[in-house]
């Protein structure tokens, strides 16, 4: 890109998705249009209530869905990367106790240093 271009970033996701994406690109001054050009499906949530002591995980605002889908099975302590699933998680009241920027990597890296790793 030269600064002479104008550009517009396209943004290939789901919908939901595009639309924040574009919104934080444009908040930074650049052109951005959602193109969604994936959809996914929701899969049932794979098991019962988690055992006491445990942590749950969410890495996607749409394994958060499916939770929610599944009937809000028992958590145990949880810990979701931010913002997106962290904010999804919160609107439907649940206590995240560890929320960290960075992907699911960024997220193992918050846990290490919570436990003293």
């Amino acid at each position: 890109m030269c600064a002479d271009v104008p550009a517009t970033w396209l943004i290939t996701r789901e919908l939901e998705d595009a639309q924040v994406a574009c919104a934080d690109l444009r908040a930074h001054g650049l052109l951005a249009a959602p193109l969604p050009c994936v959809e996914s499906r929701l899969l049932p949530w794979p098991w019962p209530d988690a055992p006491d002591g445990s942590w749950t995980f969410f890495t996607s605002r749409r394994a958060v869905d499916a939770w929610h889908a599944g009937g809000r099975r028992g958590l145990g302590a949880v810990a979701a990367v931010a913002p997106q699933p962290a904010r999804r998680l919160e609107a439907h009241r649940v206590q995240v106790t560890l929320a960290a920027d960075g992907g699911a990597l960024g997220l193992a890296r918050a846990l290490r240093q919570r436990c003293g790793g």
